[in-house]
């Protein structure tokens, strides 16, 4: 008895999707007269080219598809009407759409899009002074911070947030006052009352209390059993055993005289007694009230199903009639098509060969065109080239010069580091022309090049050299970043690894597998270049841009000397 007692908590989640997609199928069934109202509306205010009926129309199909759980559906709709309302200009009609896209976007789990949509309504509520679509508005604002949106650790969830949600409750309940909106203001504190159940707050009767004497003064029953069933969970909550089993007893008249056929609302309640049982111990009474529960369960799936089905069936039949509709008119198409064209086809093929004759002359005078043009084009690319490489030229002079002037040591340092990157860039750049690849690099000749323009400005010559290169080619943009890289990493092996060193081996090895490109850089110094503070140098900083720039990673340790190795798409 206590297993299944004890189960009760995690079968919520259950329980609410299963109550979901019924009321989702009555509101479906409801709705068929709507859809149906809101097509012939269309179709009349198409005929008589009035945009406004147009845009109601479209408003209303989207509201029906709402219901149907279309949601991408509906908000096509509500976006045909979007585009035909913002012409006329601010107004309520305008701002109640942003509010119907943010519900959309609610049962989505569209976070960001539903408060930019609730917020666009704000606006425009704002600006046109509706104190109507205001309450409507902070309403959806409560609602999108009273709930979770996405999956727990991960990055795009977002928690609820009680506290923000009942200050837009607390500023709806005053417009609902002011407007005389009774209803709308027992929802309003049924909400408030929520919040704080939520949050543990005994505030939560209070409100609960003030919400049910407005729905016992309308005599409204579905609302009302929500907020009784609702005060009664509080009650339990706060060990309020009394009170909770008279709430219960009022309850049980409501469900059997007023509710009774309401499944939905017969599964809420029998669970609500048996937390009531459970709460008292009396775990007989639970265990009874839990297999009612679950007999109401069982009758919302089997409806569920029974309408899936249903509908299955309906939309089968209905495809098969359309088929062989389209079956029929496409016989007669074709015969007519087929008449069509014998009579057709004697034309049709003298004009082609005219055309084709037509067509032969043009593309000759074009290949004439293109001819010269192409001429010309290499010309300007080789002049382009040209001048591209004066002036990298002059630039790694200019920072020569620079460098000889100054005596700041550190700063010196850092002038012919910038000086060794033009200088690479300068590599890459002759490479492209030389070779006449405009898009691509031959990596072995670069590197190598690379290598030899550092190792002769930091004036080594005894370095053993170790290269294996099976990425022969690489697009520009890649080989930039890979230059840049290996630039700082020889760089630093020429400063930190092979000074003083009797015998220096700097190995890079660029390979390639199914899904990776893999760049290793090894030196066998000494280990005192592998500290933060170096990590956090301007060369290990440059070097972590370039990686994530190629959507990369990378990682480094010390073994037998300093070791680098990348890995990118």
């Amino acid at each position: 008895m206590l297993f299944f007692i004890n189960r009760l908590p995690q079968r919520i989640i259950v329980v609410f999707f299963v109550l979901l997609n019924f009321d989702g199928y009555s509101q479906r069934t409801r709705q068929t007269d709507k859809l149906a109202y809101a097509d012939s509306l269309l179709k009349q205010g198409i005929k008589i080219k009035d945009s406004l009926l147009i845009a109601e129309a479209y408003y209303l199909l989207g509201k029906a598809e709402y219901f149907r759980f279309n949601f991408k559906k509906s908000n096509e709709y509500f976006y045909k009407s979007l585009n035909i309302i913002e012409k006329k200009g601010d107004s309520y009609e305008y701002g109640r759409l942003y509010l119907r896209l943010s519900e959309n976007d609610t049962r989505m789990g569209n976070y960001n899009d539903c408060l930019k949509h609730i917020n666009r309504a704000m606006e425009i509520f704002e600006g046109i002074h509706s104190e109507k679509g205001l309450l409507a508005g902070y309403m959806m604002l409560a609602e999108a911070r009273r709930r979770p949106w996405g999956v727990k650790n991960e990055t795009s969830f977002v928690d609820a947030n009680f506290d923000k949600a009942i200050y837009y409750l607390k500023k709806a309940e005053k417009l609902a006052i002011r407007l005389n909106d009774t209803t709308g203001l027992a929802q309003i504190r049924h909400s408030i009352g929520n919040c704080f159940a939520s949050l543990d707050d005994y505030n939560s009767i209070s409100y609960f209390k003030e919400s049910l004497k407005i729905y016992n003064s309308h005599d409204m029953t579905v609302p009302k059993v929500n907020v009784m069933m609702n005060l009664t969970e509080t009650y339990i909550k706060f060990n309020q055993l009394k009170e909770a089993y008279k709430m219960l007893k009022e309850l049980e008249i409501f469900v059997e005289k007023k509710i009774s056929n309401d499944n939905g609302m017969r599964l809420h309640f029998e669970g609500v007694y048996a937390n009531y049982c459970q709460a008292v111990n009396d775990f007989k009474c639970a265990l009874e009230h839990f297999k009612k529960r679950e007999f109401f369960l069982n009758k919302l799936l089997t409806a569920d199903r029974e309408g899936a089905v249903s509908r299955l069936n309906i939309q089968y039949e209905t495809q098969k009639k359309q088929e062989l509709l389209d079956r029929q008119k496409t016989e007669l198409l074709l015969k007519d098509r087929n008449l069509s064209l014998q009579r057709k086809s004697i034309i049709v093929i003298s004009l082609l060969l005219i055309f084709a004759l037509s067509l032969c002359f043009f593309l000759y005078k074009l290949y004439q065109k293109n001819k010269q043009i192409s001429k010309k084009n290499a010309i300007l690319i080789q002049e382009q080239n040209h001048r591209v490489k004066n002036n990298l030229q002059v630039i790694s002079s200019l920072l020569r010069l620079q460098s000889n002037q100054i005596e700041d040591k550190r700063a010196r340092q850092a002038v012919d580091e910038s000086q060794l990157r033009i200088e690479s860039m300068a590599v890459l750049h002759r490479q492209l022309y030389d070779n006449d690849q405009p898009d691509s690099i031959n990596m072995e000749v670069f590197i190598e090049q690379l290598s030899a323009i550092i190792f002769s400005s930091y004036g080594l010559t005894n370095i053993k050299q170790d290269y294996t290169i099976t990425v022969y080619e690489m697009q520009v943009d890649k080989a930039i970043y890979v230059g840049l890289m290996l630039n700082e990493l020889i760089s630093n092996a020429c400063k930190y690894a092979f000074n003083a060193h009797p015998n220096p081996i700097l190995a890079i090895t660029l390979t390639e597998t199914d899904k990776e490109v893999i760049l290793a850089v090894n030196d066998n110094g000494n280990k005192e270049f592998v500290n933060s503070e170096n990590k956090n140098s301007f060369g290990m900083k440059l070097i972590d841009m370039m990686v994530q720039q190629l959507y990369g990673s990378y990682e480094t340790r010390f073994n037998n000397g300093f070791e680098f190795i990348m890995r990118f798409k």
